[in-house]
């Protein structure tokens, strides 16, 4: 490691399997807001952009720490997995290319629009409003998880790179990147704000975090649409601020969860979409070096999806 060390108020998470190079620096704020257990919460970010399981480590080589230890102000910490090599390493991990259009500007045409009513349309079936702020399905937008322009291509290439098994998530049929597992009905100020990886959704339990290792969710009274929804139960879709907008963190408070439909049909949003997102997210808002390690042109034997644009012109 250099003689260089995290800022006050940030910690390191070094991602990196052989090298110091690629890491993470994030504010302690925003971890102790997001988990009740912070350290756990460093082995979830190594997981959602690796895509492995592993250890929390202030030295490669030494002994880890427990989820229940204390997170200390300017601390390094290492991410350890049971990985090989670096190549190994990197075998499931995020990769920012497939996501790089979702701030790209765009235009639809009238083909492109009717099928963003249609996506939208069929997510009102399964959310009815707003998940995270019970505004009015008409202030809604339909948001895709992985970004609508790339592609079933990218779908196809995330779910066969990824652990799903970990998931418990059977997505053999997801094929489509208008199928309501790759969407949430959102306000479309609230979709922008996704849009430009300021915020992530988490879906607990899942392989590293349980449910009430996220603080309790923000207080929402659910009045519209006659009490048609409610929050699930025995799991949590919540969404967090991994940005710092704090004027919009005040307009969308952090920690508040997805409500559904009472009487929905239709599956529930992706978790392995909604962690590949939120590690992709995470990279954005705090990576360090990322581009050396995620991107195609540093891993070229690593197959990338293709972009398929389809009915969008510049």
């Amino acid at each position: 490691m250099s003689t260089a060390s995290p800022t006050s108020g940030h910690v390191w998470l070094i991602l990196s399997h052989s090298t110091d190079d690629f890491f993470l620096e994030i504010p302690t704020r925003i971890i102790k807001s997001n988990c009740r257990r912070p350290v756990k919460y460093l082995r979830f970010l190594g997981w959602c952009i690796l895509g492995r399981i592993g250890a929390l480590k202030t030295d490669r080589a030494g002994v880890a720490v427990g989820d229940d230890g204390v997170l200390n102000d300017q601390a390094v910490y290492y991410f350890v997995s049971d990985a090989a090599d670096d190549t190994a390493a990197l075998q499931c991990a995020v990769d920012l290319e497939v996501m790089e259009r979702r701030n790209s500007d765009s235009f639809s045409d009238t083909s492109a629009e009717a099928e963003d009513e249609a996506f939208k349309q069929s997510l009102i079936e399964r959310d009815a409003v707003c998940m995270f702020t019970n505004a009015s399905r008409h202030a809604c937008r339909g948001t895709h998880i992985i970004p609508e322009e790339v592609g079933s291509s990218a779908l196809s290439w995330i779910l066969g790179h990824r652990p799903t098994e970990l998931e418990g998530e059977y997505v053999s049929d997801l094929v489509s990147s208008e199928d309501v597992r790759n969407g949430l009905l959102m306000t479309g100020d609230l979709r922008n704000t996704m849009n430009r990886r300021e915020v992530g959704v988490i879906k607990t339990p899942n392989p590293v975090l349980e449910v009430d290792d996220i603080p309790p969710r923000h207080p929402l009274t659910l009045l519209h649409e006659q009490g048609e929804v409610q929050y699930p139960e025995g799991k949590r879709y919540t969404m967090q601020w991994l940005g710092e907008d704090t004027m919009l963190e005040n307009v969308f408070p952090n920690n508040a969860d997805a409500a559904f439909r009472k009487d929905k049909q239709l599956p529930d949003p992706s978790p392995v979409l909604l962690h590949y997102q939120y590690g992709v997210t995470a990279v954005y808002q705090w990576g360090r070096n990322a581009g050396a390690y995620l991107g195609i042109s540093n891993w070229p034997n690593l197959p990338r999806p293709c972009s398929q644009r389809k009915g969008r012109s510049h």
